[in-house]
């Protein structure tokens, strides 16, 4: 049984590795998967994913990377999608201020965007945030009050965490960082409320295209980990975390 709130399958390549890769999702009891668009060329890719599988919940986005080249017919065909099932949430989208060569305010204007779409249709939101947490707050709190949201692989401070789940977010946090198991992360981790725990593998990314049974074994082990320092067994910590997730697709 398998929960993973943030990965891209539409992005393994070669393609052809898809296939397996999914036959192995459905043999491991999935619960499910949040496949995460980045430019709208994604699109018709998760959601032709998550039509195949009941388990892969399908987030359309536009991340901060591909902010400056978004098109009037984008936009419209990002709204199109949203009206046309509660199934389709929203994301990965935020600010990156690492990327030097789009400007802030393109990113905003992009995430702000997104954001009163989110709100519009009351769907559930992926963030990504780098170095922009006085940035990205703020935006949250005056544009998308009541509406649930996830911070993909979560690394701020006990502050900023604080914050977030202030404002009824959740902390989805990477496996990477689990199996790095650096001092700063564990702390974080025993501090913030179980219930606001995600746990995700930003696959095929952070953990890297194997056989799909490295992946699965690498999302197990976040599990484990999380179990381990919080003081709780795999099974109840398991339970939680799918808990959690069921508060976006229920």
């Amino acid at each position: 049984m398998l929960q993973d709130t943030h990965i891209h399958i539409q992005d393994l390549k070669p393609e052809s590795l898809i296939p397996p890769f999914l036959s192995f999702l459905r043999s491991s009891g999935p619960v499910r998967f949040f496949n995460c668009a980045i430019t709208p060329a994604d699109w018709s890719r998760v959601l032709f994913l998550a039509g195949s599988d009941p388990h892969i919940v399908p987030f359309l986005g536009i991340h901060p990377w591909f902010s400056d080249s978004v098109s009037d017919q984008d936009w419209e065909a990002l709204e199109r999608h949203l009206s046309s099932s509660s199934r389709i949430f929203c994301g990965e989208m935020g600010l990156d201020k690492s990327r030097k060569n789009i400007g802030m305010d393109v990113q905003k204007e992009v995430f702000v965007r997104q954001i009163r779409l989110a709100k519009k249709y009351d769907r559930p939101f992926a963030v990504h945030c780098v170095r922009a947490w006085s940035d990205v707050i703020p935006l949250i709190r005056e544009h998308a009050s009541g509406v649930r949201f996830l911070m993909h692989c979560f690394q701020g401070s006990r502050e900023i965490a604080e914050e977030v789940l202030g404002m009824g977010g959740f902390l989805s946090l990477s496996v990477r960082d689990f199996l790095k198991g650096e001092a700063g992360f564990r702390d974080l981790v025993r501090g913030v409320p179980l219930e606001k725990v995600l746990i995700e593998t930003d696959f095929p990314y952070q953990v890297k295209p194997g056989s799909p049974g490295d992946y699965g074994e690498s999302l197990r082990r976040g599990y484990e980990v999380l179990a381990g320092w919080r003081g709780l067994s795999f099974e109840d910590t398991l339970a939680e975390i799918i808990k959690n997730g069921s508060v976006f697709t229920d």
